[in-house]
């Protein structure tokens, strides 16, 4: 490979306190790489060579005796000397190397290894720098060579020496030339004229007295005789033109440039010794610039001559105006804008015009404020901060800065500006670089706009609050005139939040209205419209104008569940177009978020309604009902309890229950409440019935029941009922009973009066049951209404007839309703006046078919609610330990009463994927099949799961018509003789957690809707039940884990309860005894400070007063106990809001041995950092000498014991490097570290210079996260790579990625090699020195994964070639900002 893009060798100053390095290093480098290497011991006079020399790169050791290489860089970029910095030290820390890159190193490269590699790496790491160098030298050059151009074209009035000496000076600026001449041709060709020459050693300097100079030979013929420039960069090719220069050998480089005047030679112009040789690039240039000095020349000449010939004038127009297209031809290409300006612009480019909306000629004459809004995003005054970097600028400082500008058509553009000073014909402009940047800050503001949007949808728990939040997030990012959001309710729209042109407006709602929101819910997808858009749905009869018309509108849907419930909108009013089809799609994204969130906020508004419908049955009761726990402290009073203590405003609960039992019965007229009160204090099991009469005639029957949490007594729970009323009720009817008996023989169903047998007067029931209306009826005949004549007349003989001896006479008859159809009715007729039955007849008709049909589902409705009082009285009853048999109680009663053959609960395990039947009862006869039921699989019964998640229940009328997809579950239920079932789903949440079924062996079993909607309750106490359960169990464990914690924990745990404001010991284990001391019992029931002078109460409150329940505070102070002697530190925690819990560890020992390790081992990585840098730098010496000595040895055995040697050497060196990782591990402090950073820090210590490596891929998840870990996490993955490298077995792609699992973020390093051989997989990560494998690497890896609470595995499952996998758990990492 070429040394450098001019085939000249790199310059490169190395500089170490050590000889040997410096040989071996040159040897190296210059011998294998093709580079001049100049050397140097003393790091203090480095400053002077660099100033003197013209190096382009330099090496450098860091631990000098003089002046370490970190210093020297320093040194070095303080005083603006930009070269290359490589940082090349056996010292391997790697804040080292971070201190080094930050203060301006180009790489650090540490020292050991195959010197080869090692060599090839530091030349390869070089190259890269002095490229990288010189990109940015030419990027300067770039805009030093417009400035030149430009300022040249401005010189049109100077004289033909000053425009020529101007092209020869900035040729040589330009270039970074040394020297130069510019001559003109003598007829004949073979002399030059010098017009000018410029530096010391040039090859005229003899002859540029005499002015002319033969050109019989040499690059400049060789320039003339071709008519193009001549590159040459080989000092020995320039030799023979120099020979008679008194500095033949300073000329290392020249480029000649011929100027052509149509097809003859006119000038020639040569400049040399440019440090970086020439290239095309400089000819072009120089081309350029020579031709434009020599068209103002001509130019000049020809304006002279205008007065002798008009034709002359028109030809030196036209090649002025070729001068200038070439001249706005380069001005032109630019990508930026480019302006030329004083205090007011002078002259731009189109680009600088498209970017505003103006034409160049509207921008000349303007200031830069005066297309810039009047602030700028910082606050400042557009005018004042745009004065300030003009003024820098003409200080000859580059002004560098972001700007604002207005476009003509009032958008606001971003831009990134340069300023730079220009001298032009002697004034001073200034030449500015503008950068349209506004894609690029809109990307940063989506970035953050997606972080509002995840931040609002995680903290808002109602509708309009997320609404606003959203707002608020969208207008960070868009220019918005209006925003809102609807909800379709039925046939009504909402508008919760309504924001038009910055004001909020009230919530409305509107209905029978078609506009574009509805036409857009109908629709259920995003849409993105212009005025015209809008004009063509209103022209197609689609929608109906509505309000204001926006010049633009974007929606996007809110989808619940797979539905759409409303709409999101934002519109603008003016006619400028401010939305894309990227704006829709990231709107898109944000209703996904948006849609979400509403699911979150309806499933807590249902879960709120459930839990006030049970507390609003309980409240409904006509029972009252309290709770009284075994602490005498009240759990629950429902309403009707308060009304009968006639305390409705008051608030008992978590009140002394004793004293609010004696409100009930401390005006009782016996002591029959005493036997309440002592069955409570003595915790009868057994239950007790008290009948209470009150001194102010109160009736009352209290029933006292014991109840148990967790098999243990909890407490009581009373039971009363006012039957004051009844009891007096009793009493009037056994006086009126004989009167009322003869009302209730006449009970009035349908009545009426009639006479002769014509309807007189009847009631409203009488009309419902015919269906006629009053006026259809009055003085009509009886007859109209009978079946037929034939039943007319029967009831006449047979009712009406006997009445004068019977009084009354009952039938069963027939009628006809209006509509036609015939009713069955019992009639009962009696004279209006006893004994007078000229006087008319009273007759009361009852409809036999609604009165059957009423009774039944008035039982019906009863019996279900007297089975939901048994179930909730079971479920209130059983603790949490051993619920089965009240489960198998509860089901049997819903079972009978449902009349079902059998009725069953299942429940499911989702980790197993299968449900089972965990309770069943069915009805005599009927045979079991619960022990069949078990584990049955969920992917095998599919529509069954689908239709419960969807719909919550299932009613199967007829199993033999399930449709299609239902064949398994219908080949289910016919195994086991089930006609008819319904299911009911059980909910934890929103996930489905089982269900309970009822089959039936009849068909077309069809609950009504309100059977239908009783049975989901059902199934919602289930949940309940079976939530709660599981909670108190949790809730037992964690119970139980605490005391094992406290009773198992190595120091003093000491537990307080608050108690009216204080804190009072209740709890310690053995060790807080022996912090106590020997008197420990004695101070349970004390305050903190009485058990412990240096425990102060206020000390825990204050500890205390801002954390989370169940977070450990530790104390930022030792405590000091003077009884003992003893040091302490503690941790408080509030365990459950009543609860104290302390941790006092004696760490009196500890702060001795502390003090002792910490010296030691600062003693210890002291004495191994300055013996693995000394042993690094010994190693490198001897391994390139053996390295060297076996590219020079012929004797084939002596090679081979010398490549042994370096062998042993590279292992020792190994050895060393990992001898320093490992005591690297936990010295550095744990913060957020960037994953991709890491791994780009990884990939830049592999060494893969003489030899192609494998392609390594960073995935996108990388760049996604930061863990939390230290400087060591470059170095694990580094380790991680190389080992594929080594000994991955043809490694050609190595792929980094990360994604987040199951709560974890995985993090992984795959090959496609040969894998892990199976012997070794088992032991893979243990240290080791066996002959196969020298476990270094992959030890350290897991040890300081282990310090960052990760863990390292290998992917047995993956077999296309070896996969590491790093988990790192949830609180360990993050997203990363620029995510």
């Amino acid at each position: 490979m070429p040394p450098s893009p001019n085939n000249r060798p790199l310059d490169v100053l190395m500089v170490d306190d050590e000889p040997s390095i410096l040989d071996i290093g040159k040897q190296f480098l210059e011998t294998f790489h093709g580079m001049r290497v100049t050397v140097m011991e003393d790091s203090s006079k480095v400053i002077d060579a660099l100033a003197e020399g013209d190096f382009q790169a330099v090496v450098s050791d860091y631990q000098m005796p003089e002046l370490d290489g970190l210093s020297l860089l320093k040194k070095v970029r303080s005083l603006g000397m930009d070269v290359p910095f490589i940082l090349f030290t056996g010292r391997g820390r790697e804040e080292v190397a971070i201190d080094a890159l930050n203060s301006g190193a180009d790489f650090y490269v540490q020292k050991g290894g195959d010197p080869r590699s090692q060599y090839s790496d530091l030349a390869h790491k070089v190259r890269k720098a002095v490229e990288e160098r010189d990109k940015e030298k030419r990027l300067r050059m770039e805009r030093k060579r417009l400035e030149r151009l430009l300022n040249l074209y401005k010189m049109s009035d100077a004289a033909e020496e000053r425009v020529f000496r101007y092209a020869l000076e900035s040729a040589l600026d330009m270039c970074e030339a040394r020297f130069g001449f510019l001559g003109r041709m003598i007829e004949g060709g073979d002399w030059i004229s010098l017009l000018c020459t410029i530096g010391a050693g040039t090859p005229m300097e003899d002859d540029a007295k005499a002015k002319e100079v033969e050109m019989a030979s040499g690059p400049w013929m060789e320039a003339v005789r071709r008519r193009e420039p001549v590159v040459l960069n080989d000092a020995s090719a320039v030799q023979d033109i120099t020979a008679h220069c008194r500095q033949s050998g300073s000329v290392r480089n020249m480029l000649m440039v011929p100027l052509l005047d149509g097809d003859e030679v006119v000038m020639v112009l040569g400049i040399g010794n440019c440090p970086a040789g020439f290239d095309d690039s400089d000819a072009q240039q120089v081309s350029l610039l020579l031709n434009g000095a020599w068209e103002i020349v001509m130019r000049r000449s020809s304006e002279e001559k205008l007065v002798q010939s008009r034709k002359e004038l028109e030809s030196h127009q036209d090649r002025l105006q070729q001068v200038e297209i070439r001249f706005h031809t380069l001005f032109e290409r630019a990508q930026d804008g480019v302006i030329l300006m004083g205090d007011r612009f002078i002259e731009s480019n189109s680009r600088w015009g498209e970017m505003l909306g103006y034409s160049p000629e509207e921008l000349v004459g303007k200031r830069p404020w005066e297309v810039s809004p009047a602030k700028q995003p910082n606050g400042r005054d557009s005018r004042e901060m745009a004065e300030e970097m003009v003024r820098k600028a003409m200080k000859d400082i580059m002004a560098h800065f972001e700007w604002t500008h207005q476009t003509k058509d009032g958008r606001l553009l971003e831009c990134d500006v340069v300023l730079q000073k220009v001298s032009s014909m002697g004034e001073d402009l200034i030449l500015a670089s503008v950068r349209d940047i506004s894609k690029e800050k809109k990307d940063a503001r989506v970035r953050e706009f997606m972080f509002r949007v995840s931040e609002a949808v995680q903290k808002n728990v109602d509708r309009r609050g997320l609404f606003a939040s959203i707002y608020d997030s969208l207008s960070r990012l868009f220019s918005i005139d209006s925003y809102y959001v609807s909800l379709r309710e039925g046939e009504e729209t909402a508008f919760p939040l309504i924001i038009d042109h910055g004001v909020w407006r009230e919530p409305t709602v509107r209905s029978g209205v078609s506009g574009i929101t509805e036409h857009l819910i109908g629709e259920g997808r995003p849409l993105l419209l212009d005025r015209e858009g809008i004009d063509r749905l209103v022209a197609s009869g689609k929608i109906v104008p509505f309000g204001e018309r926006p010049e633009e509108y974007m929606g996007v849907p809110l989808k619940v569940r797979g539905r759409t419930v409303g709409m999101m909108v934002v519109q603008n009013y003016d006619g400028e177009r401010r939305f894309r089809n990227e704006d829709l799609d990231l709107l898109t994204f944000l209703s996904e978020q948006v849609s979400l969130a509403l699911e979150k906020i309806e499933a807590n508004e249902e879960m709120k309604t459930v839990n006030s419908l049970l507390r609003g049955t309980i409240d409904s009761t006509p029972i009252g009902i309290l709770v009284i726990d075994e602490r005498n402290r009240v759990q629950m009073a429902n309403r009707p309890l308060m009304d009968m203590l006639r305390a409705t405003d008051m608030a008992i609960e978590g009140l002394d229950g004793m004293e609010n039992l004696a409100l009930l019965v401390g005006s009782a007229a016996d002591d029959g409440w005493r036997v309440l009160v002592d069955a409570h204090l003595r915790g009868d099991e057994g239950t007790v019935n008290v009948t209470l009469s009150t001194i102010d005639g109160r009736i009352f029957d209290t029933t006292r029941s014991p109840y148990t949490v967790e098999g243990r007594p909890a407490g009581s729970i009373f039971t009363v009922k006012d039957v004051t009323e009844v009891r007096r009720m009793e009493g009037v009817l056994k006086e009126s009973e004989a009167r009322l008996r003869a009302i209730f023989t006449a009970a009035p169903v349908g009545i009426c009066v009639v006479k002769d047998r014509r309807f007189v007067k009847f009631n409203e029931r009488l009309l419902k049951i015919i269906g006629y209306q009053k006026e259809e009826l009055i003085g009509e005949s009886t007859r109209m209404l009978y079946e037929d004549q034939s039943e007319y007349e029967r009831v006449g003989r047979e009712v009406y007839g006997p009445l004068l001896v019977n009084g009354v006479n009952w039938t069963k008859t027939r009628w006809r309703r209006k509509d036609g159809e015939v009713i069955d009715l019992l009639m009962s007729v009696s004279s209006f006046i006893s004994g007078e039955p000229e006087k008319g007849y009273v007759v009361t008709l009852t409809d036999l078919t609604e009165i059957e049909e009423a009774r039944r589902l008035l039982q019906d409705r009863l019996d279900f609610e007297a089975t939901l009082v048994s179930v909730s009285r079971l479920f209130s009853e059983m603790d949490s330990g051993g619920h089965l048999h009240i489960l198998e109680r509860a089901m049997a009663v819903i079972g009978a009463q449902q009349r079902a053959d059998r009725a069953y609960l299942f429940e499911m395990d989702t980790k197993r994927g299968a449900c089972s039947n965990t309770v069943e009862w069915v009805a005599e006869g009927v045979p079991p099949f619960k022990d069949m039921l078990q584990d049955i699989p969920l992917d095998s019964i599919p529509w069954w799961m689908s239709m419960l998640r969807e719909h919550g229940a299932i009613s199967v009328p007829d199993v033999s018509r399930m449709p299609p997809e239902a064949s398994n579950e219908r080949a289910l239920l016919e195994e086991q003789g089930i006609r008819s079932v319904a299911i009911i789903g059980i909910f934890m949440g929103k996930d489905l957690a089982g269900f309970l079924g009822f089959d039936f062996s009849r068909p077309d079993y069809r609950p009504t809707a309100q059977e239908f909607e009783l049975l989901r309750f059902i199934g919602e106490m289930f949940s309940n039940v079976l939530s709660r359960w599981s909670k108190e169990k949790e809730a037992r464990q964690e119970h139980e884990k605490l005391v094992n914690i406290l009773n198992g924990a190595p120091m003093g745990s000491l537990v307080f309860f608050r108690n009216e404001g204080h804190l009072c010991l209740t709890y310690f284990n053995e060790e807080g005894r022996s912090v106590l001391g020997e008197y420990a019992d004695g101070f349970l029931g004390c305050l903190p400070q009485e058990a412990l002078p240096f425990l102060d109460e206020g000390l825990i409150n204050d500890l205390l007063e801002e954390a989370r329940e169940g977070e450990w505070v530790p104390c930022d102070r030792e405590l000091h106990n003077r009884r003992s002697g003893e040091l302490y530190q503690m941790w408080a925690s509030s365990l459950d809001g009543e609860h104290v819990a302390v941790f006092l560890l004696n760490v009196t020992a500890i702060k001795d041995l502390d003090q002792r390790l910490l010296l030691a081992n600062k003693k210890l990585t002291l004495l191994t950092r300055l013996a693995t840098h000394d042993v690094r730098n010994k190693a490198l010496i001897v391994s390139a000498n053996l390295e060297m000595l076996c590219l020079r040895l012929r004797d084939e055995w002596a090679r081979k014991y010398a490549e042994n040697a370096n062998k042993g050497l590279r292992d020792l060196q190994e050895v060393t490097d990992h001898l320093h990782n490992y005591l690297s591990i936990g010295s550095g402090s744990l913060g957020w570290t960037d994953l991709l950073s890491a791994a780009e820090m990884a990939l830049g210590q592999l060494d893969q210079v003489d030899q192609p490596g494998p392609t390594i891929e960073i995935g996108q998840g990388i760049g996604g996260y930061q863990v939390k870990a230290d400087h060591l996490m470059s170095t694990v993955l580094y380790n991680l790579i190389s080992n594929s490298i080594k000994h991955g077995g043809g490694v050609t792609r190595i792929r980094l990625g990360a994604e987040r699992r199951e709560g974890e973020l995985l993090l992984y390093v795959e090959d496609d090699g040969k894998g892990i051989p199976a012997d070794l997989r088992g032991c893979l990560f243990e240290f080791s020195m066996d002959g196969r494998r020298q476990g270094h690497g992959l030890n350290f890896i897991r040890e300081t994964l282990d310090m960052y609470g990760m863990r390292i595995e290998l992917d047995e499952g993956y077999d296309r070639g070896a996969r590491f996998v790093i988990r790192v758990p949830a609180g360990q990492f993050r997203l990363s900002t620029a995510a």
